[in-house]
């Protein structure tokens, strides 16, 4: 895409998220974030950017129509952008599971807003529990759904926080979906700035126990993990939620030898 065709795309954008401001004053606040995206064109890209601009937002005022063709235009816009400049891109469709603000999320939904934006064949598309309400039954309809509507040839990921102690179960659910990526973060440490109460993803000690005692091959050392979350809870000064770093792990051995 030339320069003058990216600022083609921005103009429109930028006009119809000004309209949508100005007739719908529900939906605001969604063209603003859309106003701000459309601006990240205008600007050098890189891989953060990309990961951080691109987030499919699946909040209410998303119903109105104009607001997901201004957000699909912004995506494949980012999407041409990244792929011109040889960077990987990552969508990820957020509170995918449940919103903190409008409740419920409709598994159908979520697969109209993966199949909006599998258009433009991005290199994973990661259905996120930014809120860690998911349980294990919801996360299979949604990445079956999902899989059935965009077909095999995009990675799906998962995103799982463990607010509600759900995660592990969660990324086993995934995993029987197909899904072999998952995000993580050591000692379980995190959150969400604009969702009320919700905790960090799910510890990758914790993931890389549960790995290893289900047979599935991963390259992480759990033995160091434990030591950099223990390391990083005296560093923040306080306990960190992950499970296996207090545990330990199993079998433990001794010289050598399972005990």
């Amino acid at each position: 895409m030339t320069r003058a065709n990216d600022q083609s795309t921005i103009d429109t954008i930028v006009a119809l998220a000004e309209e949508i401001a100005r007739t719908s004053p529900e939906c605001a606040d969604k063209a603003m974030q859309i106003l701000d995206l459309a601006r990240t064109l205008d600007a050098p890209l890189d891989q953060a950017a990309i990961e951080d601009a691109i987030d499919a937002g699946t909040d209410g005022e998303l119903s109105d129509t104009r607001v997901r063709s201004a957000s699909s235009a912004v995506v494949r816009s980012i999407r041409e952008r990244a792929r011109r400049d040889g960077l990987p891109c990552s969508i990820t469709i957020a509170v995918a599971f449940g919103c903190p603000f409008e409740g419920d999320v409709c598994v159908e939904r979520i697969a109209d807003i993966a199949e909006s934006v599998a258009d433009g064949v991005p290199d994973e598309i990661v259905l996120a529990d930014t809120i860690g309400v998911a349980v294990p039954v919801q996360v299979r309809e949604s990445f079956e759904a999902v899989r059935a509507r965009i077909g095999s040839a995009i990675p799906l990921r998962g995103h799982f926080h463990n607010t509600r102690n759900t995660a592990v179960a969660n990324v086993q659910a995934a995993i029987q979906c197909g899904v072999t990526r998952f995000d993580s973060s050591l000692g379980g440490t995190g959150g969400c700035p604009f969702a009320p109460a919700a905790t960090g993803n799910v510890a990758t000690e914790d993931l890389a126990f549960f790995a290893a005692r289900s047979g599935y091959a991963t390259t992480l050392q759990l033995d160091r993990l434990i030591e950099g979350a223990r390391w990083l809870g005296e560093v923040l000064g306080r306990s960190l939620p992950g499970m296996v770093s207090k545990a330990g792990p199993f079998p433990k051995r001794v010289a050598g030898r399972a005990r």
